[in-house]
């Protein structure tokens, strides 16, 4: 355990524990000289990853090897929803908390700070206790398809405006296409806000 921390908590960026499992009781391994033991990953996994270690005796008369199952976890302060969220629902303040988990569980990533969640929606229905991550959140669409949009067409520090039609849906910066209402073409633009698009000509 005191090799795995010292392997591992430079790199862990966060609190860190290892457990080792309890050795089985019916061994009969004649004791090894500290100077003697070599401790080894024995599958060459990234040691925050590793889920089993190797110790081995090199003293002469006093050849042995175990292998010990351990586990390691990393503990940080993730944001989970308070309450129940359904799906297309937007994120605020009053629907998060921080509480400690163990990161090297969350294999769908997790999210550490607030804003990143604060105005992003639900893309499926999240259960209270239940961390964020990059899977069950995404950006809110600020542009839906059919929707009657702003079109902004901006040249050299001029601005001329008119009116279109989203083509599909968009996200802030997200480049879509719109009809211009009046000329009927279909151009690209960029998402500037709520139904709102910008092209640079």
């Amino acid at each position: 355990e005191a090799y795995t921390l010292n392997q591992a908590a430079p790199i862990a960026n966060g609190r860190m524990t290892v457990q080792a499992e309890q050795l089985d009781p019916r061994l009969t391994l004649n004791e090894c000289a500290d100077d003697k033991i070599l401790i080894f990953n024995p599958y060459n996994t990234p040691i925050l990853q590793s889920t089993t270690l190797g110790i081995k005796c090199n003293q002469e008369g006093n050849h042995w090897t175990l292998y010990v199952p351990v586990r390691i976890s990393v503990l940080k302060q993730v944001y989970v929803a308070k309450k129940p969220l359904m799906k297309g629902a937007r994120i605020s303040e009053d629907d998060i908390y921080l509480t400690e988990m163990d990161v090297q569980r969350l294999k769908q990533g997790y999210f550490s700070d607030q804003s990143h969640l604060i105005g992003h929606v639900c893309k499926q229905n999240v259960s209270a206790d239940t961390p964020f991550n990059p899977f069950n959140l995404e950006l809110p669409k600020l542009v839906r398809k059919g929707d009657e949009l702003s079109i902004t067409a901006v040249r050299d520090g001029l601005q001329i405006t008119m009116s279109g039609i989203a083509m599909s849906d968009g996200i802030l910066d997200e480049t879509i296409k719109v009809k211009n209402r009046s000329s009927k073409k279909i151009i690209e633009a960029t998402v500037s806000g709520e139904r709102q698009v910008q092209i640079i000509i």
